[in-house]
């Protein structure tokens, strides 16, 4: 009846009996009444028959279509997805189920131009995304016995999702609202989880897809915030959860992957999308509106991730301890530990690590000398101006004030990174002799070197040093104790290049002193 209620522009029902047509479908989905719990009934066929009357329904209400009606129908969508049963011989790892696939072509269909459609949506859109990822792998691994995994769901629904945020990036309701943060929430589990998730698609993995749309999303979206009014605990909660998904991209659980995961190919993945994604954060991360806590998060991450080699216990107790990167762990690595003989193996994920020590490095550069990391990726979308929110400050702060700040919270741990190093390689190579390091080891003590000779550091990154006057090399007054021990033991060893790296730092600090 429904299919042939209209024929070209002839309308056959008129709007009291469409009323009772959209209250009959909108009363509820349909249930079966002769299931048990240990055995239901298969409601497949049930529940496609009841998301395809709604397209019939639709179409007779597209005119007069309100938000309500559009909250309604995404409610009982959710529903239908929530009561499907599994069905036989049905996996919808790699595709959707006949039923999920029209709930999505629904979701494609509905109006966005009615006020409150897009946030509606966007929300929805964003809990279909997080259904294979609630609770982690223990929920997947459950669903996977119960036929029922929703990962290709959630596949497809990152697209939408990412469409829809892109459509309407300009709309203040999806910020004030929460819908964007919602959205950015449920990308940021599959990213988050990544090695963790034991699902495997012959496709492109899920965090994969969900971190291009994240990188896509932010792309449209963080440049709105200088123009529109969005109140400040909003924008705190958004910035959090970009941090989140930062560190989610640098990070990977690389102890247990699972099978067909190729470690190198996702790395080069996941630098790719590092340098894009830092392209938008950078310097806006610095604004006053973040909070510290939410710099001090990305700096701490960058700070983990950029270490190569397992630290001895005595050092995994500062950097993992109660110190972390504050400088108050500084003092403990100016005393010598008992070497070692063991060598550890660099990380399986080197190549991100190099990248985070560089970002480190670029992140405490003075704003006339930015040091830009040496793994680049040229980044699709452009840089766009740092975000403040038009309710917390009338004008954009400079990009020097936003620079000052992020030099601030990444110094400490771009110093303890440095000492960590220069105290490993002080402790350890006494005991071999006239051996060189282990080759791994020799490149991240000559690329550290390096970068601390070439750095001018933002001068108010740093407290002064008693007595010393320096404005760009604070950094390695910080180190000079360290650096002198280093250079002893070079001489010793008889490492005329590592030697020569620190002879170069001790001159920088000679010309500090005025020597």
């Amino acid at each position: 009846m429904l299919s042939h209620s209209q024929s070209g522009s002839k309308q056959n029902f008129n709007k009291t009996t469409i009323g009772l047509a959209w209250d009959l479908w909108a009363r509820g989905i349909p249930v079966a009444v002769d299931g048990t719990p240990d055995k239901p009934l298969d409601n497949q066929n049930c529940l496609l028959a009841y998301v395809a009357a709604l397209r019939d329904v639709y179409r007779l209400i597209h005119d007069d279509l309100t938000v309500d009606r559009i909250r309604r129908m995404l409610t009982l969508l959710r529903e239908v997805m929530e009561t499907a049963t599994p069905g036989a011989f049905i996996a919808d790892i790699d595709h959707a189920t006949p039923l999920q696939s029209q709930v999505l072509d629904i979701l494609r269909m509905l109006r966005t131009d009615i006020p409150g459609a897009p946030s509606a949506l966007i929300a929805q859109t964003s809990e279909f995304v997080s259904l294979a990822f609630t609770d982690g792998g223990n929920a997947a691994n459950q669903r996977i016995t119960q036929k029922r995994t929703y990962v290709a769901m959630s596949k497809a629904s990152m697209a939408i999702l990412q469409s829809l945020v892109q459509s309407h990036a300009t709309d203040t309701d999806i910020y004030n609202n929460g819908a964007l943060l919602t959205a950015l929430s449920a990308l940021s589990k599959p990213i988050v989880f990544k090695y963790q998730f034991p699902i495997i698609t012959k496709s492109e993995q899920p965090w994969k897809q969900a971190t291009k749309s994240a990188i896509a999303i932010l792309g449209a979206t963080l440049g709105q915030l200088i123009s529109l009014d969005i109140p400040r605990a909003m924008l705190q909660d958004m910035w959090h959860m970009i941090v989140v998904i930062a560190n989610g991209i640098t990070n990977a659980d690389c102890g247990a992957p699972p099978d067909r995961v190729n470690i190198s190919e996702d790395e080069d993945f996941d630098i790719a999308s590092f340098m894009q994604l830092r392209e938008l954060m950078v310097p806006s991360l610095g604004a006053e509106v973040v909070p510290d806590k939410t710099r001090k998060l990305f700096a701490e991450s960058l700070f983990r991730m950029s270490i190569i080699h397992a630290p001895a216990p005595a050092e995994s107790s500062i950097i993992y301890g109660s110190h972390g990167g504050d400088t108050v762990g500084l003092s403990k690595f100016y005393e010598t530990r008992r070497g070692r003989t063991i060598d550890p193996s660099p990380s399986k994920r080197s190549r991100m690590s190099y990248v985070c020590l560089d970002e480190l490095f670029s992140l405490v550069a003075s704003h006339d000398q930015t040091v830009t990391p040496h793994i680049t990726v040229q980044p699709p979308t452009p840089r766009f101006p740092p975000p403040m929110p038009s309710s917390g400050s009338a004008a954009s702060e400079p990009p020097r004030v936003l620079r000052i700040r992020l030099a601030r919270t990444a110094a400490p741990y771009l110093i303890l990174r440095a000492a960590l190093t220069l105290r490993t390689y002080v402790a350890d190579q006494p005991l071999r002799g006239r051996m060189p390091q282990p080759l791994s080891q020799r490149k991240e003590l000559a690329r550290i070197l390096e970068r601390l000779v070439e750095l001018k550091s933002e001068p108010e990154a740093i407290p002064d040093t008693p007595n010393v006057e320096s404005d760009g090399r604070k950094h390695l007054l910080r180190l000079y104790p360290l650096i002198v021990s280093a250079t002893r033991v070079s001489a010793a060893s008889g490492d005329v290049d590592i030697s020569r790296l620190l002879t170069e730092a001790l001159e920088v600090v000679g010309t500090e002193l005025g020597v």
